[in-house]
């Protein structure tokens, strides 16, 4: 407990450079998780145990992420759910920013970015397109491979494994009607499926952005296939030696459709884009509050209501 908060405070004391020198033992880390937790749910916002407000806490866990390994272990301790949760019941503007930073600074790793664009309490983007897969269940594991890299990659994905609940005819026919665009995963079982014919028609009929992918080996799509998928450029995904060059292709193929976030270049310390508008990010540079603001308006984020509950308008 003596050494977590001496972290803290020491925190408060070391320049950006040492911050960064600073790497942390799990435990510690997660000792620090649990102080925040302990100040967030009590009334006062203040871990008497401990003797550490939420504001005090949330600054010094703001301060050590810094650090690339630092921001792992915070998010392997279960820091988000605490955070998201701040975010949704404070009252506290100086609490909600900090928290706010704090998000943003993990993000800055492509592996918290997505762990951070899955949480459905921080991000809203269920109004937004998706992209919708269409395929036939001996497909699954490819289909669910591409699913993740979408993902990873910031894009807001559907597919029936996880999705569907109640009517099964009406989850597919909404998947469809709210997509961006249709992934078809084209194979001679996918053809003879009633179902995905069903799918694929539907996506058809109303017009929507299709973008055919060949799961089978030396697979020509004739018939009713045939006539939906046309001259239309397809996705070989049937060498698992080329996958990484066909997602990349898919990547610039899809676009901005369906994409809730570009993904975060650790390396340079910049995010590429937030929305659809490019607004790069000096992570060196320290914002005063205003500043803050000034780039969530940028980036059309706004205060949900009187608690300070910021979502993705």
């Amino acid at each position: 407990m003596i050494l977590a908060k001496g972290i803290i405070v020491l925190s408060y004391l070391l320049t950006d450079d040492q911050k960064n020198d600073k790497i942390l033992e799990n435990k510690v880390v997660g000792f620090i998780v649990q102080i925040l937790k302990q100040a967030s749910i009590s009334e006062d916002g203040l871990s008497r145990r401990h003797g550490m407000s939420v504001l005090e806490v949330l600054r010094g866990i703001h301060n050590l992420s810094i650090n690339d390994n630092n921001k792992e272990q915070i998010v392997t301790s279960g820091a988000l759910p605490i955070l998201v949760e701040i975010m949704k019941k404070s009252r506290e503007t100086g609490e909600v920013l900090e928290t706010l930073m704090i998000i943003w600074r993990l993000s800055f790793l492509n592996q918290i970015f997505s762990k951070i664009i899955s949480e459905p309490d921080l991000i809203n983007g269920d109004c937004r397109p998706h992209v919708m897969i269409s395929y036939q269940w001996d497909s699954q594991s490819t289909m669910l491979k591409v699913k993740e890299s979408l993902k990873e990659a910031g894009f807001k994905v559907w597919m029936d494994v996880e999705n569907i609940s109640g009517s099964t005819l009406e989850a597919m026919s909404l998947a469809i009607e709210n997509a961006a665009v249709v992934l078809i995963g084209m194979s001679k079982k996918y053809k003879e499926s009633p179902n995905c014919r069903s799918e694929a028609e539907y996506a058809y009929k109303l017009r929507k952005s299709v973008v055919p992918l060949r799961l089978e080996p030396r697979y020509v799509p004739d018939g009713w296939l045939g006539i939906i998928v046309g001259t239309r450029l397809y996705f070989d995904f049937t060498s698992p030696r080329d996958y990484d060059h066909v997602m990349t292709n898919l990547l610039r193929e899809l676009g901005s459709r369906g994409r809730l976030f570009d993904t975060v270049d650790s390396s340079r310390g910049t995010v590429r884009q937030v929305t659809s508008n490019k607004k790069s990010v000096d992570l060196d540079k320290q914002w005063t509050t205003e500043q803050l603001r000034t780039w969530l308006d940028s980036c059309h984020f706004t205060a949900a209501n009187e608690r300070h509950v910021f979502i993705l308008s």
